[in-house]
């Protein structure tokens, strides 16, 4: 694993742990608290928003985040749909234009990023 990977990494695990910890340990969906999964609402292979808090939702496996990625595009409309009622259209708007940036992070790019999520993990 070369050091790109390795931050990542690093910045994938916090990540999820951030978005977990902002909603109690609880599905934002259904409300379980078992078997618990952060979602990003913009594909988490657009770089712009990976790293993105506010791309980030709670849900649990299989009932709220497995199930819908499942689905044919079409059925999952209903889906996009609560998404979007949960969590606003302004912020569906941001996120929109956030991925629209190209974003190429240098390894120094990623460790500040890495920092910055520390920071809030810290309470910072």
């Amino acid at each position: 694993m070369n050091e790109r990977q390795r931050l990542e990494r690093q910045l994938d695990s916090l990540w999820r742990l951030l978005v977990l910890q902002r909603a109690e340990n609880k599905c934002e969906k259904c409300g379980s608290r078992t078997d618990l999964e952060s979602h990003h609402i913009v594909s988490r292979y657009i770089r712009a928003t990976r790293w993105e808090l506010r791309n980030g939702i709670c849900l649990c496996k299989w009932n709220c985040h497995r199930l819908p990625h499942s689905l044919s595009v079409k059925d999952r409309r209903w889906y996009k749909q609560w998404e979007l009622k949960y969590i606003g259209k302004m912020r569906m708007r941001q996120l929109e234009l956030m991925a629209r940036e190209l974003e190429h992070y240098s390894p120094t790019a990623l460790e500040d990023k890495l920092k910055g999520l520390k920071g809030l993990l810290a309470g910072r």
